[in-house]
């Protein structure tokens, strides 16, 4: 479990984070939403150590947390790696530096983590090509894949679903529930992508001006407050085949 205790983060001499208290269970589930600059990415930064001058308590349960934090946190972003001519094969199997001892190469563990998850998101048939060479959607997937092979206790995704086309968003729904399958790993998400969000997590936290405003099960997502929070009329009717929000803007 982590918990977050009266968090207060500033940046920039703006107030981001604003006293955000929040409990996040082992083998959950969590999408984050809200409007631009409501603390989302913020969030995720703070919670893996990129950011730490922040005032208030984040605590990770003993139980199961690495001491080391590289290994207990994997954070998806966009950035681009420096070393723009190695290998997308080679470029995956780097996600794996935290656990490879020193002065020792890549053992068979790493190398079947690199491979499964370059399977999972498609990219086998470019695992030869430069990293500077790949087309914009085919990196998008590799920067998702890097932060899976990793297979840290959490795995943070920052607005996962940016430049994916339809199948690889069910590809991405289908591995965030496999990652969490055997209750020891959990995943937090923050997307712009409603519909993404209701589909995918179990449980759906609200940020509005760097406070938790609803902390709700999917099914909860009503048109009321996607109005109040983002100012859009939606329509929401429920999936025939498990019951779940889709969300349809209201022209």
């Amino acid at each position: 479990m982590i918990e977050l205790r009266d968090l207060y983060l500033s940046l920039d001499g703006k107030d981001v984070l604003n006293g955000l208290d929040l409990k996040l269970e082992w083998g959950e589930i969590t999408g984050i939403i809200g409007p631009p600059g409501s603390g989302k990415t913020v969030l995720l930064r703070a919670l893996c150590g990129r950011i730490k001058r922040h005032a208030g308590e984040i605590i990770l349960s003993e139980n199961g947390w690495p001491d080391n934090k590289n290994t207990a946190f994997s954070l998806h972003d966009y950035a681009s790696p420096e070393n723009q001519d190695i290998t997308l094969e080679e470029y995956l199997i780097l996600s794996r530096i935290p656990y490879k001892k020193l002065f020792r190469s890549f053992d068979d563990t790493d190398r079947q983590s690199a491979s499964e998850y370059a399977g999972a998101f498609g990219l086998v048939p470019y695992t030869g090509i430069e990293i500077g060479k790949l087309t914009d959607s085919t990196f998008k997937k590799a920067l998702l894949a890097y932060s899976f092979i990793k297979k840290s206790p959490c795995l943070l995704l920052d607005d996962p679903t940016t430049g994916l086309d339809v199948c690889s968003c069910v590809s991405l729904r289908k591995e965030i529930s496999r990652y969490v399958i055997d209750g020891g790993r959990s995943v937090i998400f923050c997307s712009h992508d409603l519909n993404f969000t209701a589909r995918t997590a179990d449980r759906i936290i609200v940020l509005d001006g760097g406070r938790v405003c609803a902390d709700i099960e999917p099914a909860e997502l009503d048109a009321g407050l996607i109005k109040k929070h983002f100012g859009l009329e939606v329509i929401i009717s429920r999936n025939v085949l498990n019951g779940r929000p889709e969300i349809h803007p209201f022209y």
